[in-house]
């Protein structure tokens, strides 16, 4: 839904998103998803902000963040808020993120 969400709106230049859990299957929310998904025009040429609220570490949501990072041109800032009881510790919350380090440009 996202994707067709964000079409509506070819300017956003702020995104703010929430994950939240949810009971109900969500599909493969994975990296060949949103390969498919193709261009969104906000980000490739507008989305200058971007904070990611809820972050648990699931494949989905790196999957989703990966996608950002390779499609966002102009992202200057993304913020990634951690899941209080998520992660042990913030060497474990790193090492989620860490992979999507090299995809910033």
């Amino acid at each position: 839904m996202l994707p067709s969400f964000l079409r509506c709106f070819p300017n956003v230049e702020r995104l703010h998103l929430e994950s939240n859990e949810t009971e109900e299957p969500t599909g493969k929310l994975s990296n060949k998803f949103w390969q498919e998904v193709g261009a969104i025009e906000c980000m490739q040429s507008h989305m200058k902000l971007m904070v990611f609220y809820g972050f648990r570490g699931e494949r989905g949501e790196l999957s989703f963040l990966k996608f950002v990072l390779e499609s966002a041109r102009i992202l200057t800032k993304l913020v990634i808020v951690f899941t209080k009881g998520s992660f042990s510790s913030m060497a474990e919350a790193s090492s989620k993120v860490k992979p999507l380090c090299c995809k910033m440009g």
